[in-house]
């Protein structure tokens, strides 16, 4: 599992994250998000947060990217990604205060 994205982003711009699972066999069934210990979903969350996956046959991947439009500085965080096979890794998100610039 590699994850990568935006690690320092000013408030109000967009957060990406993605996720790269990938296995000797088939793909992991989902991919699921959680920030400083809590899951993440995009229907339970509001509009600004967007979570879409594919699976890469060939690669035997199952890639998930995390957007979090106009961020807030509680956007800040360590954000995980855990595929069904509970495998995980995580990603700090720093979001700087730009207000008044």
């Amino acid at each position: 599992v590699h994850i990568s994205g935006t690690d320092y982003v000013e408030n109000t711009k967009s957060i990406e994250i993605i996720c790269n699972a990938t296995s000797g066999g088939r793909p992991p069934k989902e991919i699921t998000w959680f920030k400083d210990g809590e899951i993440i979903t995009s229907e339970t969350n509001n509009e600004r947060i967007q979570i879409k996956s594919d699976v890469h046959t060939v690669a035997r991947a199952l890639i998930s990217k995390l957007v979090i439009k106009r961020s807030h500085l509680d956007d800040a965080g360590i954000y995980v990604c855990r595929t069904s096979d509970l495998k995980a890794t995580e990603f700090k998100v720093h979001v700087l205060n730009t207000y008044g610039e």
